[in-house]
């Protein structure tokens, strides 16, 4: 029996033995002479913090302020108070005889505001200030996402401190070591898949304008501005939107997100209203759509008035209802569109096409739900060729409605004709 016990206590020994030196080795980064790449989120260290204490008292007072190791393979934060923030710690050696050159990289182009501080031997030797709530010019490295350039001598090792105030939203953060090479390569696949997606977008909104402005039809108008929205929306969520388009328009770009959510949910709401009332007899999903428009109308007035006052809302609550709206008036409208097709048709093709988006969208959630950092456009060109074909499959089918019923009037235009010409040819008809 006393066997036993010592075989447990030794296997509980050796367990937290393996396990206390896997997390001592996990607090610091060595970078080897074949380095290029690194994820990082699990090297980091993670503070909370109630206002904003000074870089001393953060780095000396452990007691006060306890850092936490981060075991994720990214950095999760929940929404919280208005007034709290964050600091990261980071610890990074170079194993080798050559200088490095190194770029961290954040990859959430929607902080609000990141303060870098690069400490050796106790002393800051660079820092940066910056984030989505000031000017784009003012950022040390023009890029979308937030990079900090260091340079590390042979066998030097360095403290990296980061402090970030997100004014109380939750944010989902990986971050990532490069050499300036491996950097540049990476970038370039990352801007290839976001303009792809977007000159697609882009494409198919011309044609439907050009449809708009041959047949004079409010509904080709309705789905150009709806796919419109969708690219602007590309834009925002990967940051080239403040990059290129908004940079100096700071108090715009937090905004910008929920107003665009609010207008791609009013197009998408208008589109269906206009879609079904074209039927002679309008079906009761029609009266749905309109109040659906109308209370999309409200959201959007309401998001534009308390920009416009800079009336403080939450934006916790903000985004997560304008971002649930957007998303239930999309869905919504575009199941509407689909049983549609398919009622119509009666092809199985079509059939298999819906039942295969649904595996898809619950899919899509599934990889949400396990790695949240899924939500960035710029990283996961899954969503980027989700979203294209979504906008492909929906203004096809629209397309499909609008010829289907000009051939319902032209049938209905030749009946007339041939009613008319019996009744003279027989005026007992």
């Amino acid at each position: 029996m006393s066997i036993r016990y010592v075989g447990k206590f030794l296997a509980m020994m050796s367990l937290w033995f393996c396990t206390s030196v896997h997390t001592t080795e996990a607090q610091i980064v060595s970078i080897g002479g074949d380095f290029s790449t690194l994820p990082l989120s699990r090297f980091i260290k993670v503070l909370e913090t109630k206002g904003k204490p000074s870089l001393i008292k953060v780095k000396r007072d452990s007691l006060h302020y306890p850092f936490k190791t981060n075991y994720l393979d990214f950095i999760k934060i929940l929404p919280t108070e208005h007034d709290r923030a964050y600091w990261l710690k980071l610890e990074v050696r170079n194993s080798t005889d050559e200088r490095k050159q190194l770029i961290i990289e954040f990859e959430n182009p929607h902080l609000k505001e990141i303060e870098f501080f690069e400490i050796l031997d106790s002393k800051i030797v660079g820092d940066n200030h910056t984030g989505s709530r000031f000017e784009y010019d003012t950022r040390q490295e023009k890029h979308t996402t937030f990079l900090f350039r260091t340079r590390l001598a042979p066998q030097e090792q360095k403290e990296y401190y980061f402090y970030i105030n997100h004014q109380g939203q939750g944010f989902t953060l990986h971050t990532y070591l490069y050499t300036t090479e491996a950097f540049y390569a990476r970038l370039s696949v990352l801007q290839a898949n976001v303009w792809l997606a977007v000159g697609a977008i882009l494409m198919l909104s011309v044609v439907l304008w050009w449809f708009a402005g041959k047949f004079w039809n409010d509904f080709f108008a309705s789905l150009a501005l709806y796919v419109s929205s969708w690219g602007i929306l590309v834009l925002i969520y990967s940051g080239h939107g403040f990059q290129l388009i908004w940079g100096s328009a700071y108090y715009w770009n937090t905004w910008s997100m929920e107003i665009f959510q609010a207008l791609n949910a009013f197009f998408v709401v208008r589109m269906g209203c206009i879609f079904w009332r074209s039927y002679t007899i309008v079906p009761p999903i029609f009266r749905i759509l309109r109040l659906c428009l109308y209370a999309s109308g409200v959201i959007l007035g309401g998001l534009l008035l308390m920009m416009y006052f800079e009336f403080y809302f939450p934006p916790f609550l903000r985004e997560n209802f304008t971002g649930f709206w957007c998303m239930l008036m999309n869905v919504f409208v575009w199941l509407c569109l689909v049983i549609w097709e398919i009622s119509v048709s009666k092809q199985i093709w079509n059939i298999s096409i819906f039942v295969s988006s649904i595996l898809l969208g619950v899919l899509l959630g599934v990889l949400v739900y396990r790695n949240p950092t899924l939500h960035y456009f710029h990283t996961e060109p899954i969503w980027l060729v989700t979203i294209t074909t979504f906008n492909l499959y929906m203004s096809w089918i629209a397309m499909r409605r609008v010829h289907f019923v000009q051939n319902e009037k032209k049938l209905d235009q030749w009946l007339s004709i041939q009613r008319i010409r019996a009744s003279k040819t027989n005026p007992d008809l």
